[in-house]
């Protein structure tokens, strides 16, 4: 934008330091100097406050990004253990399985190789019961009882 100044010269530069070098804006200078120091106080109040806040805002997210982290070591520590647990149950119940067929487990965790053992010779009996039972309520002859009689 070009303005024409009390001299004869024209210029395209609108600045406030153009303007308050001439002669008849000298209280303009003034007022435009003291409008600039509230407007860099403020300005620089408000840049404090910001870099307040932000410094805030970051301590918080470093926080926040300590617990996260935390958190994730602590759960995989417990998908670890959960793993090695998991695997220890394979091991025996391969090893268990395995050496079912024998008279006695040489795992060192006999209980469960007891409770194994207990809960087949639990599911022959009780199979064995409700033949007898279906038989009786068959009204089968003496041959026949003595026949599933002689099974068990």
């Amino acid at each position: 934008m070009a303005e024409a100044s009390p001299r004869t010269e024209t210029s395209t530069d609108d600045t406030d330091e153009n303007l308050m070098l001439e002669p008849g804006n000298a209280a303009l200078a003034v007022v435009s100097d003291s409008s600039d120091r509230s407007r860099d106080k403020n300005g620089d109040q408000k840049t404090m406050r910001r870099l307040a806040q932000n410094r805030e805002a970051a301590r918080k997210s470093r926080l926040r990004k300590k617990a996260y982290v935390q958190q994730l070591e602590n759960s995989r520590l417990k998908l670890t253990q959960l793993e090695q647990e998991l695997q220890r149950a394979r091991q025996q119940g391969i090893f268990i399985s395995s050496s079912a067929d024998q008279s006695h487990s040489m795992s060192g965790n006999g209980a469960l190789a007891f409770d194994t053992e207990y809960a087949r010779w639990l599911e022959e009996h009780n199979r064995q019961v409700n033949e007898l039972r279906a038989a009786v309520n068959a009204h089968a002859g003496d041959t026949e009882l003595r026949s599933v009689v002689e099974k068990i």
